[in-house]
């Protein structure tokens, strides 16, 4: 990331009973900073850690720094919420997923 650039990151899982550790590690270890965490449905209407998120994110980039908000897997924004985030703030464009980098560079075996 170029100089003056913030990562924040957000991790959700469906239910209580799954684990937040697998993308919580992957945003670790791209060296997300802050990161908002929740697990709540996919069908949740709202999505409180998520609009933390957001906010932190524009109160960032309004201060003037590059913003891009990650997140280990796209569908980790939910069902239909992806398409609200996207009309609702430009940071849709800079919405990063780290699975696919941090899977690669895992040992295998």
């Amino acid at each position: 990331m170029p100089a003056g650039h913030v990562r924040v990151g957000y991790a959700r899982a469906s239910t209580v009973r799954q684990s937040l550790d697998t993308q919580l590690d992957s945003l670790r270890a791209a060296g997300v900073p802050r990161t908002f965490a929740e697990k709540i449905s996919p069908r949740a209407v709202t999505r409180p850690e998520l609009d933390r998120a957001v906010s932190l994110a524009r109160e960032i980039r309004a201060a003037g720094p590059a913003v891009t908000l990650i997140v280990h897997e796209h569908k980790r924004l939910g069902r239909g919420i992806g398409l609200e985030f996207a009309s609702s703030t430009d940071l849709a464009s800079r919405c990063r997923t780290v699975a696919s980098s941090v899977a690669s560079r895992r040992p295998s075996g």
